[in-house]
């Protein structure tokens, strides 16, 4: 299990210090008003999901019907044929998931926690930084 929580900080830690619009808004924030009315914004990557989810659903309910029936037939004969290399291979437990999704949202919580701190502190520095 070990492993899977290994393999969720490492994905998580990716995620969070890679550059992007998230992380130039975070620092942006931390800059600008402090780190302790910034630091839940880390926190939107757990609310971020719900949205994203709901939009897919939106946009499957006004497919063509043969399409939506297909993309079911298609998706089973995908996860039989992953399922069936993993049988091959390996056997795991639900725990292992468990982990990696704690490793990985955890990783990025507090990775970007970490970047609203570090610019937050930047603002001692000066206007310089800004």
């Amino acid at each position: 299990m070990l492993i899977y929580l290994f393999q969720g900080v490492t994905l998580g830690l990716a995620a969070a210090v890679q550059p992007g619009p998230f992380q130039t808004y975070l620092m942006s924030q931390a800059l600008n008003h402090g780190w302790r009315r910034t630091l839940p914004a880390a926190l939107a990557p757990l609310i971020s999901d719900g949205p994203i989810i709901l939009l897919t659903l939106l946009v499957l309910s006004q497919m063509p019907l043969w399409l939506e029936q297909a993309l079911p037939t298609a998706g089973g004969i995908f996860l039989f044929y992953f399922a069936y290399g993993t049988f091959k291979t390996w056997r795991e437990s639900s725990g292992h998931g468990i982990a990696l999704m704690l490793g990985f949202y955890g990783t990025m919580i507090f990775g970007s926690a970490g970047i609203i701190l570090l610019s937050a502190g930047a603002r001692n520095f000066g206007p310089s930084l800004n």
